[in-house]
Parts: structure tokens; C-alpha cells; sequence
């Protein structure tokens, strides 16, 4: 996988051997390194520079044959993200903003369409249908047969021969020849004068619903397909997807959606003999009222529903002239996803993570291995889940598109799908108790020395970590990381602040190569690789840091130092965002802190500047041009986020 920029590239190295002198690392296998981390400041949001994620995370069967796993979202994450949609409408963002933003390029205008077919989870056996209400029977000729009170109940139910038989229910069902015939053809309907008919269910819970609905043949079953008017079949379907309770503007969203959604699919299905199903797999639909088998009833329909719906009158959203297909999910954990479609793009969302109580925008979970082997047979006894590929947006480098299950017989390859088959979704990464960091910068500095800095935490111990680093493929450095960070501890404030390393190492002149491994102090016994970086040692190299990137709410603010041996004029830095080239600025801030460790820099070798970019997660790097003419040095990257 190829990054913009060497910094945030990760290198699976050989695992360094704690006590080890100037041998090379001995060879170990991959293992995955540090999830990307969020910093919150009080200026912005800012983010560690975390490796991403190597060609395969590997993950070792746990003793205990359960994995655990951390995740993000909930559903595919296309489209609008309906706690993201609450989150919105709970800051004051109004419904037409909200759509804009989760379907961009879209129009909102009016739909001509009218009906809606919807195929019903009913009895495939039979449509049934409580008596009374004006019930009646319309043949596909139009001819309106009126059913008797005295059954309790009425159905159509295949007869064999290719049509149905209408059937009463007194003390036992009982055929009703209709104007002389024992059949009726396929797609004959049920209607009610009161505008409600009750229909049931195999194990005899019912459901009352608006519209009239018809028994459509497909082989030996029966489709139930209910047709009735668009806005009272989003009066089922937006209390069932987003509860009553939730602000109105995230109910008209709500509504809007369903109802493009709906009108897209009557579009695609109009020769076929339903437009939608009812349940997730189309929208979740329910009718206005729900029985159980003894009886008792229970209303479906909600006052604020009702008012999402009607505000929203025929109200869809288009592209290029036609209904948008507009998807949506439960949570999209704070990026959506692509949908093939220039309205449906992968993006950071900043409203799911601000919905009061969103439960499913972070969760935790765990995943047995043999369920896994249940899954997979072929692979025999699980030893090892890799995720080869993700999406590369967010956090652990975002969804997982494809991974492999090693085990004592074989592998197997599946799609990120399949192995988060029965997970809220498949933005998830697997705990390991490995040690993680990052290796910031290597970089040449004052006397012919290089300047390593990073940082390392170990889950098993909240104590200082030793880190090894290695030049050229020489050990020369067993420091512990024990130095102050408190942008690390913000972020995982179990482990504090003392997990930094600043080593000012002894090196040649030339390019070197700089590695550095975290020393597992728990099992199994690998040190993972924090990063590679290279520096050029000269006897007048640029030197000096890029100490934060932040976003200020409109901007991203940029401080830092350099010096340059060669001249005592400003040194010029450049900037790069994401790997292309940005704004240059010259030293010219007084920096006393600077001064005193390195007097020959001056008293003014700070710089500051500012830059603007796109919404989302970028990484702003600093270089120091050399006076001399020799290779810019780098001063270090920042992962700022943009919301």
C-alpha cells in the first residue's frame, strides 16, 4: 500500500531482541501495530500520527479461543446515518441541511408518484383476513364480491390448478364459490369500507393496515402485496426506523429518505409484483395497528410520525432528474461509506457521534473461534484471523474489506462481510495486548547527531516501556520510553503521560535509516515495530521540530523551529498536506526555549502559519530547507482532524 508521505507509512520490520547489541533484529512474524488515535484539544481535535494499518494485521488465537473486539457503527453506513441524522437535529441542523449533507449533489423537489406496492411477512400458505369493516372481495375484473359478517374470518388460498379459492371461517373454513366458480384468479384483493383490514400471521398475530391487499401466486405459496398511498405507508415505516421520540427534524430526514427510497424502487419494480418488502431489507413497515393471538391490540403509529410525514408532503430528493436510491443505516460510527454513486461518498460524519446515548457509535464485543471454525470447516482449528484490507477511513484504518482465517488445516479468504457476519458492522478492530506507538521523527541535529523521538505503550503495564532503536540495522539505543506526552496520556489516560522518547543519537554523515521497536513485557514475545524513517546527516544540516498542527475553527495553525548551521538568515519551511505541497514560511518568532539548548540557532528561530484544507483527516508535515543546497530536513507530521 502506497501513503503520501514516508511518516505515515508502516513498515513491518523484524522484531528487535531485548539485551540485543549490534546484531540485526532477528526475524519474527507480522504483527499488527498502533491503532490511529484522536487527540481532543481545546483548539481543535488533533491526532496522533499512528502507524496504519500493515499488509496483514495478524492476530493470534487468544488462550481463552475468544477474541475481543472494538468497533464503530452499526449496518452497511451508506447514505444517511439515522443517529447521525439525531445528532444533527439535537444541535439545531434543520432536515433540508441534514439531507444535503448525508446525500450531496442531491435536489429536493415533489414526487407525482401516488402508490406503493409492498410484499407483506404474512402467511405464505394464505392471505387472511379478519371479518367486518365493509370487507369485500375484488376480482382482478374489477367485480366486488361483499363478505358476510357471520365468518370470523376470510382467505384466499391456492387451490392447485393455478388459481385460488375464497374460504370462509365459521366453525371450520369452508370454500365460497364466487358467482358460480370454485377459483379466483391470481391478484385478487381484499377491501375494507372503514379503510383497515386486519390481517394474520401463520402463528395468528395480526396486523391492521391501510390499502387493500391482494394474494399474488408465485408457485405453490401465496405473496401478499399491499398497495395503498405513499404517505400512509410512511406512517408505518418511519416510527418502525426512527423512534417516535427522536427531534422533528430527524423524523422529516427520516421521512424524506423512506419516501425517496420508496419511490426510487416503484421505479425499478413496476413490472414486477410488489416495489418494496417490509423489513430491513427493503424498509422495516408495519401497518397502523398490531394484535397478538388472544387479542390484544397495540397502536403503531406515533402523533410526531404522523407530523414528520405530512410536513414533508411528497417531498423526495433527485439526481440528475430521477429518485435518488438514498440508503441509510442504524450509525455509521463517524464515516460513511461509498455507495457506487455520487451522492452515497465515503466521508467523516460529525453529527453520529454527537446523538445523546448512541449506543452502537462505539461498542465492544467478542468473537469465539469456534464459531468461526463452525463457519469455515475447512480451515480446522482457528490459529489465526489477518485482515489484509480496509477502507482507510478512520480509525484502524477503517472498515475491513478482506481477511484471512488461518488454521491447523488450511486458510480462507473472506470478505470483511462474512467475517463480521452477526456484528453490528464490519468497522471493527481485534484487541491485542501487543505494545503500540509511533515512531515521530528522526531527523539530523547540531553536531553530526540524529534526533529520534516517538512514543510506546504496552496494555499489560502502565509502567514506561523500553524502546529500542536501530540505525542502519544496528541496535544503538535501548532507552525506556518514559518521557512526558500528555498528548498520548488524553488519549489513553489509563497509561498516563510517560511514554515518550527524545535520544539524541550518535551518527555519521549520509542517509541513514532509522527503526524503532517497542519490547513486549507480556506474551507472546514480539516487539513490534513502531516505524522506519530516514534522516541525512551532514555537518550543516537544517535542524529543528514541527510542534503542533491545530485546528482553530476556521483554519489550521501550524508552530515549529528550525536552524541552520550554514547561514544565520530565517530558514526557510515548507509545509505539505498530505504529501502536496501547501504554504512556506520563514523563521522569525523568538523562541528563548529554542536559544537555550541550541545557541547557535538564535533567538528567533520559531516559525508559525496557518492553512486551510478539506474536511477530514490529513497529515500536515514540515520540512527545513538547507541553505548549502543539501536535502531538506524533515521537521515531523501532525494528523490534524477537520471537521
Amino acid at each position: 500500500m502506497r501513503l503520501s508521505h514516508p511518516l505515515l507509512r508502516t513498515l513491518t520490520m523484524p522484531a528487535a531482541r531485548p539485551g540485543a547489541g549490534s546484531a540485526s533484529p532477528s526475524p519474527r512474524r507480522r504483527r499488527r501495530l498502533a491503532a490511529l488515535a484522536t487527540v481532543l484539544l481545546s483548539t481543535g481535535t488533533v491526532a496522533l500520527i499512528a502507524p496504519a494499518p500493515a499488509s496483514a494485521e495478524s492476530y493470534a488465537r487468544p488462550s481463552s479461543g475468544t477474541f475481543t473486539l472494538h468497533g464503530h457503527g452499526f449496518g452497511h453506513g451508506r447514505g444517511m446515518s439515522q443517529w447521525g441524522a439525531y445528532g444533527a437535529a439535537h444541535l439545531g441542523v434543520p432536515y433540508r441541511t441534514i439531507l444535503s449533507t448525508y446525500y450531496p449533489g442531491t435536489t429536493l423537489t415533489t414526487s407525482a408518484t401516488s402508490t406503493i406496492r409492498v410484499r407483506l411477512t404474512l402467511d405464505s400458505g394464505q392471505l387472511r383476513a379478519a371479518s367486518g369493516g365493509g370487507l369485500a372481495l375484488v376480482e382482478t375484473s374489477g367485480v366486488t364480491t361483499p363478505l358476510s359478517t357471520a365468518a370470523s374470518q376470510w382467505r384466499l388460498a391456492p387451490n392447485g390448478s393455478g388459481s385460488l379459492t375464497l374460504q370462509q371461517l365459521t366453525d371450520t373454513w369452508h370454500a365460497v364459490p364466487v358467482h358460480g366458480s370454485g377459483s379466483v384468479a391470481s391478484g385478487a384483493r381484499f377491501t375494507a369500507s372503514s379503510g383497515l383490514v386486519r390481517l394474520f400471521r401463520a402463528n395468528n398475530t395480526s396486523t391492521a393496515y391501510r390499502g387493500t391487499p391482494s394474494a399474488v401466486l408465485s408457485g405453490t405459496s401465496i405473496l401478499s402485496v399491499l398497495r395503498l398511498p405513499v404517505d400512509d405507508y410512511l406512517r408505518g415505516v418511519v416510527p418502525r426506523e426512527s423512534p417516535a421520540s427522536w427531534p422533528a427534524d430527524a423524523l422529516r430526514s427520516q421521512a424524506v429518505a423512506a419516501r425517496t427510497y420508496a419511490v426510487a424502487a416503484a421505479g425499478r419494480n413496476a413490472r414486477s409484483s410488489s416495489d418494496l418488502c417490509d423489513s430491513t431489507a427493503c424498509q422495516v413497515f408495519s401497518g397502523t395497528t398490531s394484535y397478538t393471538a388472544a387479542g390484544s391490540a397495540s397502536s403503531l403509529e406515533y402523533a410526531s410520525s404522523d407530523s414528520a410525514v405530512r410536513d414533508t408532503a411528497a417531498q423526495i430528493l433527485t439526481y440528475g432528474g430521477a429518485p435518488a436510491v438514498t440508503e441509510y443505516s442504524s450509525s455509521n460510527g463517524g464515516w460513511s461509506t461509498s455507495g457506487g454513486v455520487p451522492y452515497l461518498v465515503a466521508k467523516a460524519d460529525p453529527w453520529d457521534g454527537a446523538a445523546p446515548g448512541n449506543p452502537v457509535h462505539s461498542w465492544t464485543t467478542t468473537m469465539r473461534a469456534s464459531d468461526l471454525e463452525a463457519r469455515y470447516p475447512s480451515i480446522g482449528t482457528l490459529q489465526q484471523i489477518q485482515v489484509t484490507s480496509r477502507d482507510a477511513h478512520g480509525d484502524w484504518g477503517g472498515r475491513v474489506l478482506t481477511a484471512v482465517l488461518v488454521g491447523s488445516r488450511g486458510s480462507q479468504a473472506v470478505s470483511g462481510g462474512s467475517l463480521a457476519s452477526g456484528l453490528l458492522s464490519s468497522w471493527f478492530t481485534i484487541q491485542s495486548t501487543l505494545p503500540f506507538g509511533h515512531l515521530d521523527v528522526a531527523a539530523a541535529s547540531p553536531g553530526g547527531r540524529l534526533h529520534v523521538t516517538g512514543w510506546a505503550v504496552d496494555p499489560d503495564t502502565t509502567a514506561p516501556i523500553a524502546v529500542h532503536v536501530y540505525v542502519d540495522g544496528r541496535n544503538v539505543s535501548q532507552a525506556p520510553a518514559a518521557a512526558s506526552r500528555p498528548d498520548v496520556a488524553a488519549v489513553w489516560p489509563t497509561w498516563g503521560a510517560s511514554h515518550g522518547f527524545d535520544l539524541q543519537l550518535p551518527a555519521s554523515r549520509g542517509t541513514h535509516s532509522v527503526c524503532a521497536y517497542a519490547i513486549n513485557v507480556g506474551s507472546p514475545t514480539v516487539n513490534p515495530s513502531l516505524g522506519c524513517l530516514t534522516a541525512t546527516v551532514s555537518d550543516s544540516a537544517p535542524y529543528g521540530h514541527l510542534d503542533a498542527a491545530t485546528w482553530t475553527g476556521s483554519r489550521v495553525a501550524l508552530a515549529g523551529w528550525a536552524a541552520d548551521a550554514d547561514s544565520r538568515s530565517p530558514v526557510r519551511v515548507t509545509t505539505t498536506v498530505d504529501g502536496a505541497a501547501s504554504v512556506s514560511v520563514s523563521t522569525s518568532v523568538a523562541r528563548p526555549d529554542v536559544a537555550a539548548v541550541y545557541p547557535a540557532a538564535g533567538p528567533d528561530a520559531g516559525f508559525t502559519t496557518t492553512l486551510t484544507t478539506a474536511r477530514g483527516s490529513h497529515a500536515v508535515c514540515a520540512a527545513a530547507t538547507d541553505a548549502g543546497g543539501g536535502p531538506a530536513s524533515p521537521l515531523g507530521c501532525v494528523r490534524v482532524v477537520v471537521p
